[in-house]
Order: C-alpha cells, then structure tokens, then sequence
C-alpha cells in the first residue's frame, strides 16, 4: 500500500482548533479507510477501525506534527489512541482552586466601666437647742411684745421674765435632746408654760395655762430683731 508521506521532509502545519496536525494525515486517514474496504472486515470491525482512525487524528491533532511513510504502525496507532483518550479526560476535568479560609475578625476586649463611687454623705450634726440668752415673748399674737433672759444648763431653765408690773421668776426643765421646755413663771396666779423650739433655732411656739385661766393660751418668742412666729401657740 502506498503512503502519503513525505519521507522525512518537514511539511507545513495546518491549524485546527489551536492545534497542529501534519497536513499527511488526511491521507493516511484515507488510505486507511481504502485498507479497510479491501479487506473487506466485517461492519463492526470497520466501526472500530474508524474510531481508532478518529482517535489517531485528536492524537496528532493534540500531539506534536507526526511524518509518515504510508504505513500505519501499531505503536504509533496506539499512542494516538492514548494520547487521545488522554486528552479527553484532561479536558473533562474541572480545576478548582481551593479558596483560603474566610478571615474572621478578632473578638474586641469589651471594657468594663467601674461602677460609679456614691460618696457617702456626712451625717447631719445634731442641731444644738439653745435657750440661753434674751428673748422677744408674746403672750398673745396680737399682743406687744415683752422680754425674757434665761440661763440653760443640764437640761434646766432659769430667768427672769419681765412683766408689766416688774420682773418675775422663771424655772423649768428641757427635753427631747432640750427642744421643748415645760415650767412656771412664778408670780401670785402661777403660770405655767410649755415651749417647742422651731427647726431655724431662734423661734420657739408655746402655750400656757393658770389657775383662774385654763388655757390654754398662746405663749411663743423670738431672738431679739427676729419676728414672731405663726402660729404662736403650741400645742
């Protein structure tokens, strides 16, 4: 059988798919289609021929340009036909890139405020009930005023109270941390009092009572330049 070969000499390449293949190759495929035809093989054998022929041509195709003598070697039909098969599952795979793990953002060390100091408040100072000195004293609330100056010491009153007709004898005692008073004025008709002093500490309200009198009546006073307290009377 005669070949389409080129005994060695270099042909030039035809492109196909972006491959080269040995312009030859035509040729053997048709001189191998007239072996076939002469030898006369059954269809099934003339099927498998022609698809080893197709996998020789994707072979050369894939491959480096081949030169042939007309003949079809065996080797070189194999190697066609691995080369082919090869070729076929390559461009079947699927490459995929494997992807860096996803970056995760480092959990932020949340500070915790200090919980807000309360300073303690200092306790309030024991309000000091201080019935030492001169008093402006109403016996009424629409009554003038008159005066009284009292010594305090160990939870006990003395003074003087000055009435319209001169002055009279005062005495008593303190109480309830010395915030209230109770005693007498002593003159011919005693009079006797009780007093409650006022959170400002120079006002105290009262009342009194005597004998041809029960009472009871308003008795209150007030530091010297400082005005009556109202209500005067107490309780």
């Amino acid at each position: 059988m005669r070949g389409a070969g080129v005994g060695g000499k270099k042909l030039g390449h035809l492109a196909l798919a972006g491959f080269s293949i040995d312009p030859a190759v035509p040729g053997l495929l048709r001189t191998s289609s007239r072996f076939s035809e002469n030898a006369r093989l059954t269809g099934r054998r003339r099927r498998a021929f022609a698809f080893a022929s197709a996998l020789l041509s994707a072979g050369l195709a894939c491959g480096p340009p081949l030169t042939t003598t007309g003949e079809i070697d065996p080797t070189v039909l194999a190697q066609a036909v691995q080369d082919a098969q090869n070729a076929t599952v390559v461009a079947g795979l699927t490459v995929t890139a494997a992807l860096p793990p996803a970056a995760t953002d480092t959990p932020t060390a949340t500070e915790t405020a200090a919980p807000a100091v309360t300073p303690t408040p200092p306790p309030s100072p024991t309000p000091s009930w201080n019935w030492n000195g001169n008093w402006a004293i109403w016996l009424n609330e629409d009554a003038p005023s008159t005066s009284m100056e009292l010594s305090h010491a160990d939870h006990k009153l003395t003074g003087t109270y000055h009435d319209f007709i001169g002055p009279v004898a005062v005495s008593g005692t303190t109480s309830q941390g010395d915030r209230q008073a109770n005693g007498a004025i002593l003159i011919p008709a005693n009079i006797v009092f009780q007093w409650y002093m006022l959170d400002i500490g120079y006002q105290f309200v009262g009342s009194w009572t005597s004998d041809p009198d029960p009472g009871p009546n308003p008795f209150c006073g007030a530091r010297p330049g400082r005005t009556q307290p109202l209500p005067c009377q107490w309780p």
